[in-house]
């Protein structure tokens, strides 16, 4: 995230008092192709990458969050597997969502 990105974020925030609800979705078909390497005899599995991949966003996004004007009061953070954009629009219905910002973190899975 960019110096720009981080300023409106925390006019946002001062502004509105803003909550946040950061949603990070595991692309489904990450997990299958793990599954698929399992089936060709490698010790993996999705259960494990899935978690792995919860820790490393995790990480990245505690350091994110300790440079950012929200209180740990403000801000929930929602970990989803399945389609991305099904999940996010499933998520967006289902909570109170004013604005969307889609920020891709690389990570070894996506």
């Amino acid at each position: 995230m960019g110096p720009a990105f981080r300023h409106s974020i925390n006019q946002i925030f001062t502004a509105l008092a803003a909550e946040l609800l950061i949603a990070s979705v595991i692309n489904s078909k990450d997990v299958d192709a793990v599954a698929t390497i399992s089936f060709l005899g490698y010790e993996v599995n999705g259960e494990s990458c899935t978690r792995g991949i919860k820790e490393d966003r995790r990480k990245k996004l505690q350091e994110i969050l300790d440079k950012s004007p929200c209180t740990q009061d403000s801000i929930r953070v929602v970990f989803r597997t399945g389609h991305p954009l099904e999940e996010l629009l499933k998520l967006t219905l289902g909570e109170d969502v004013d604005l969307i910002k889609r920020i891709r973190c690389s990570s070894a899975a996506g």
